[in-house]
């Protein structure tokens, strides 16, 4: 394992952490709800929890890399940095420009919110390279629930309008 990334862990944990105790501050001074049932404070808490997670689950495994022996330098399972990563700038661009399309359907409102997140997701996954019949199927059924439980949740529970 590499030191540096354990160093590096560590402190991306402690600024996470840092960073949702600000947010867990700031949202504490905003005002209670008055006609919806969570108020304004329910989602930059919510975000802030999950944040204070990642940044706990960070802190652990860099500290646990830390406490690791060192291996020995002629050990090859050790130097990952000798294999060059596979570079695939296209998925950037194709991230990218799904995530173009994605929101100018939306803002446009010729597509409903649940079909252009189901289509969304599903062009991801194509694009991640999920092209088996199996994961295929999931991804499928992933993005249907997603997209229709998004839309639900968004308008029934939240109660914001979407397109």
């Amino acid at each position: 394992m590499d030191r540096s990334n354990a160093w590096l862990d560590i402190l991306v944990g402690v600024a996470a952490l840092g960073v949702s105790v600000a947010a867990w501050v700031s949202a504490a001074g905003l005002p209670p709800p008055r006609f919806d049932p969570l108020g304004s404070a329910s989602v930059p808490l919510t975000v802030a929890t999950i944040l204070s997670g990642f940044g706990v689950v960070i802190l652990i495994q860099g500290l646990r890399r830390l406490s690791q022996p060192r291996p020995a330098p002629s050990d090859p399972a050790d130097r990952p940095q000798d294999r060059p990563a596979r570079l695939r700038p296209w998925l950037t661009v194709a991230f990218f420009a799904m995530t173009v399309a994605y929101v100018w359907a939306l803002s446009t409102e010729r597509v409903r919110y649940s079909e252009a997140t189901a289509g969304f997701l599903v062009a991801a996954g194509l694009v991640l390279g999920c092209r088996r019949p199996l994961p295929l199927a999931f991804l499928m059924i992933a993005a249907i629930l997603l997209g229709y439980g998004g839309r639900y949740l968004f308008t029934r529970v939240f109660y914001v309008d979407l397109p």
